[in-house]
């Protein structure tokens, strides 16, 4: 069994995330992929969040239609700041977790900052990391670009001692695990561009679940 942990704001969640999601769990071949709202982003202002209760139920709804895709409150059950580190070893330490193998699922934008992130070596020696190219706009550089970045982020800030395996597609280290890099269908889409919207009064029916919608129109969300 193979399973994605994708943890976020998702303040809200929106149409990009589902795309991206399902283009993961296909080319990576997942039984079940967990999306996870932080409680208390460590990396973000707390002004413009929703309650966290509220995110969730936003991800619940938003996934019901597709298989094999769960939202996942257990950073809603933590105190204090939610550092993905402790998110992914409650994971680990799932009684499943010997016949499951665990893939973190990030954007690449995220993942360029790791080296700031709570206990990132002990997190990058705890879980392979799949990095998403995020779609900012038709500028957006290709894949061999993207992936450049991505390799000169790795040998100059973590480890000049990852190597890329063009069997495996990803690169490997000695004593951390592998980040598998990943071309997702562009959709520029962001949560900013959904909040946004609605504090202009604008459609949010591209960009969101119609039920989505309905719930943030409902709890009066983003006003």
């Amino acid at each position: 069994m193979r399973a994605g942990i994708f943890g976020g704001t998702f303040n809200p969640i929106h149409n990009g995330h589902l795309q991206v999601v399902q283009d993961v769990k296909r080319v990576f071949a997942l039984d079940q992929v967990y999306l996870i709202p932080a409680a208390i982003p460590p990396h973000k202002s707390p002004k413009a969040i929703a309650p966290p209760q509220h995110r969730f139920h936003m991800i619940d709804i938003a996934l019901a239609p597709f298989p094999g895709l769960h939202a996942c409150n257990v950073e809603l059950q933590r105190q204090g700041p939610s550092y993905t580190i402790d998110t992914v070893k409650s994971f680990l330490r799932r009684p499943q977790t010997n016949r499951m193998a665990y893939f973190y699922i990030i954007g690449q934008d995220a993942f360029l900052d790791i080296h700031t992130w709570n206990s990132f070596k002990t997190l990058l020696k705890s879980v392979p990391f799949i990095v998403m190219k995020r779609p900012l706009s038709n500028e957006t550089p290709g894949i061999d670009q993207w992936q450049e970045a991505l390799s000169a982020y790795l040998w100059r800030i973590l480890s000049k001692h990852y190597t890329f395996n063009i069997q495996t597609h990803c690169f490997q280290h000695p004593l951390y695990q592998a980040i598998y890099p990943v071309d997702v269908t562009p959709m520029p889409i962001s949560s900013t561009d959904v909040r946004r919207a609605l504090k202009t009064g604008r459609s949010i029916s591209r960009l969101v679940p119609d039920a989505v919608a309905a719930y943030i129109r409902n709890k009066g969300l983003y006003q």
